[in-house]
């Protein structure tokens, strides 16, 4: 964590002044010419280094710091990377001004993420930008590496039991010294990588943004002078503050928890506890990790800054989305409260590599302030959407093609995603990653001359969106093959897909949580041969037969005629499906999103020739519910009247009402209007329960987790239910014997944020 405050030798000056007064029409213009500073910068880095990471995928960022490392503005490309800038720009303040000292000309290096980045293959350059000999800001960019060393091809380590056998972290070096690249520094860093030259030149992309960005700073400051741009930069810190502040006033005081189960491959023994709560105090919102697992011997662990970014860049897109992505004005609103040793929090030298837990607790931030804000405006709630992409779940693929070049391509597709469901509409298939505005997957062509690999198809996959009153959006599934390849190896990292974290908001279900397969001597070059090419997984699976899943973390080598499939995670649905208008369904099984199938296994909607069944869905729900009701445990403390229409105060969540009643404020089905419990309670305890493996309810969407783990590992899907008129109210994922979480927060803040059935 850093210093409270940051000490500096004396020598270094620092242009901290600024003007109050500035116009709103010179305001504005700043504002934006700031923001295609971060722009160029981007552009520059594409252009020189013409790396496929950044390319084709955007994962990478820029931003602009002010003096003293506060991150100011940031570009639309990975915003998580920006969440934990500013610690390596402090960092550096305190312990390298000193010695080597912070000059004009220098530019910076540091991939250590105990210090600021989210693992070793993201590497960080930045650099002081000074005006009149004083420091006035810093431009900074990070960018994710093919290969930074260590023990395995691409340097992902799963196996690592701490980060002694991951790639070196480099804590912040001196790369540039008064404008002369330090040649010394630049080789030792590329010759830990089995990719020197891609490195280099990745690296050298870098230091042109930096060298764009600089020149373009000096010269808002020649224009307009320093006080005007700096005070341009602290109103926009103070506005995005004031946002949040204001946003937050609509929502009620409490504190909520949500606990993600996450399995490892190739450990199948046990689940492991991924946990944040939010504690929400008048303008403030306290983040924290409590009920986190211990961390693990493994490089699935994540860090205090990681933890930290996660929280913000939730924070940011879902308090701040109008504000041109500030950070520093949105941590003006946060404080953090880590439990070191733990999956969220690690402590050095935890192995981090897979970034397993870093990217989940990513997910499970912005998941746990969705289901807070749900209690908010409805300009909050209009910005809430269940979960999505959530695991941190890939496959890493490395090799060499025919020439002996190495490749390390990492499946390109997987920031492609799609978004979850809101209250208000579906979400987006195969939409880009939320956390990283302009993702993209990259054309089939360019992957395929970036590597020795060939796509049998990358399409999206119809039913992956998790059903719901609304759903959420489809994800991607790809076929590829070895091409031209000497030697061709994949690697799987991350949870495993059997244990679902992309639950729904509000009863909606989870969505398709991916899927790792392989088919060897699958005879697939003879048919290609012939002339045949499947352009789906049912034509695929005609010409091969069926495939089997891959669990292991070990590298396997992919031979000629071998094929991996990776279905992507998908996301969740918002609200109870059986309530989604059968319109709705239609128009999806018309367009490919749903098949026919699920419009009846998962919507109950009953279609003839394509067309809606009015009287046959009507029939088909009703009986769903009884199923529901007849198959539910009773509530463990029931409520049995009914609130009038009148004491309805709003609509919260899904089926969820608030209501005003002479006992007080009490949650009810917004369905029937049963009472479920007083408002400062767990609404669950007046709710039915259906507890059983996510596999029992769809099959083809859910993977058995007893065919992977052990038996004593027992993995549940949870569905709290209306005791009166069956509505689905809310859903969770966990471990058989877990304690209830409360899904609305608690009204006192005092108040424990989970309650035991």
């Amino acid at each position: 964590m850093p210093p409270v405050s940051i000490q500096t030798p004396s020598d270094l000056l620092f242009d901290a002044e600024f003007d109050t007064d500035i116009d709103p029409v010179t305001y504005q213009v700043l504002r934006y010419r700031l923001w295609n500073v971060n722009l160029a910068h981007s552009d520059a880095i594409k252009r020189v280094s013409g790396a496929p990471y950044v390319c084709y995928l955007d994962d990478f960022s820029t931003s602009i710091h002010a003096e003293n490392g506060d991150t100011i503005l940031c570009g639309p490309s990975m915003v998580y990377f920006v969440g934990l800038a500013d610690l390596g720009v402090k960092w550096t303040l305190q312990h390298r001004a000193g010695n080597p000292g912070i000059h004009a000309g220098d530019v910076f290096l540091h991939n250590d993420p105990y210090i600021g980045v989210t693992h070793q293959n993201d590497v960080a350059v930045f650099a002081p930008v000074f005006h009149d000999g004083r420091l006035f800001a810093w431009v900074y960019s990070g960018a994710h590496q093919a290969d930074v060393g260590g023990a395995e091809p691409g340097s992902w380590c799963p196996n690592a039991t701490d980060m002694y056998q991951e790639a070196q972290p480099w804590p912040v070096v001196k790369l540039v010294d008064g404008g002369e690249v330090r040649g010394d520094i630049l080789g030792l860093f590329v010759r830990h990588s089995r990719a020197g030259a891609q490195v280099e030149l990745q690296l050298r992309g870098q230091l042109a943004g930096i060298d764009a960005a600089t020149r373009r700073i000096r010269e808002l400051l020649d224009e307009y002078g320093p006080r005007v741009v700096k005070g341009a930069m602290r109103r926009m810190v103070a506005d995005t503050a004031a946002a949040v502040a204001r946003r937050l006033e609509t929502v009620p005081d409490g504190e909520i928890a949500e606990t993600w189960r996450m399995g490892i491959p190739g450990d199948f023994a046990r689940l492991h506890r991924l946990s944040r709560t939010i504690r929400k105090e008048g303008d403030l919102l306290v983040f924290g990790t409590r009920g986190s697992d211990p961390q693990l011997p493994k490089g699935v662990n994540g860090t205090y800054a990681t933890f930290r970014s996660g929280a913000v860049v939730a924070a940011s897109m879902l308090l701040a989305w109008d504000q041109l992505y500030c950070p520093a004005g949105v941590l003006n609103q946060m404080r953090f409260e880590p439990d070191a040793g733990t999956l969220s929090v690690a402590t050095h030298p935890g192995a981090v590599s897979t970034q397993l837990f870093t990217v989940a607790g990513m997910h499970l931030s912005r998941n746990v302030l969705s289901r807070l804000l749900m209690t908010g405006s409805d300009d909050l709630r209009a910005r809430v959407r269940a979960a999505s992409v959530g695991q941190g779940s890939t496959i890493v693929p490395s090799g060499q093609g025919l020439d002996g070049s190495a490749s390390y391509a990492n499946f390109w597709d997987v920031l492609m995603g799609s978004t979850g469901a809101s209250p208000f509409d579906d979400g987006e298939d195969v939409a880009g990653a939320w956390f990283s505005p302009s993702s993209g997957g990259g054309n089939v062509e360019e992957i395929e001359a970036s590597a020795p690999m060939l796509y049998l198809y990358r399409r999206e996959r119809a039913d992956s969106g998790g059903p719901g009153c609304f759903r959420g959006g489809n994800s991607i599934e790809v076929a590829q093959i070895a091409h031209k390849a000497r030697v061709w190896m994949a690697q799987p990292v991350g949870n495993d897909p059997s244990i679902n974290a992309v639950p729904g908001l509000a009863g909606g279900l989870p969505g398709f949580p991916g899927a790792w397969e392989a088919k060897t001597a699958s005879g697939i070059l003879a048919a290609l041969a012939d002339g045949r090419l499947p352009a789906s997984r049912r034509e695929l699976e005609s010409l091969v037969g069926p495939f089997e899943r891959l669990t292991s973390q070990d590298y396997f080598i992919c031979g000629d005629d071998m094929i991996l499939v990776l279905g992507q995670t998908s996301s969740g649905g918002y609200g109870d499906p059986l309530t989604r208008n059968p319109s709705f369904v239609e128009t999806d099984v018309e367009r490919g999103s749903v098949t026919a199938e699920a419009a009846e296994a998962s919507y109950a909607v009953v279609l003839v020739d394509g067309r809606i069944d009015q009287r046959a869905t009507a029939d088909l729900r009703a009986r769903r519910r009884r199923e529901r009701l007849a198959a539910a445990a009773a509530p463990v403390a029931p409520r049995p009247g009914h609130v009038e229409p009148g004491e309805v105060r709003r609509r919260v969540s899904g089926m969820i009402d608030l209501t005003d009643t002479a006992d007080g404020p009490l949650w009810a089905c917004g369905d029937c209007g049963r009472q479920l419990a007083p408002a400062d309670e767990n609404y669950r305890r007046g709710a039915a329960l259906l507890e059983s493996s996510p596999h029992a309810v769809r099959p083809e969407l859910y993977p058995d987790p007893e065919a992977v783990f052990d038996p004593s590992v027992r993995f549940v899907l949870r569905q709290w239910c209306c005791p009166s008129c069956g509505v689905l109210l809310s859903i969770e994922p966990a471990a058989e014997g877990d304690p209830w979480l409360n899904e609305m927060p608690t009204i006192r803040p005092s108040a424990p944020a989970e309650v035991t059935a």
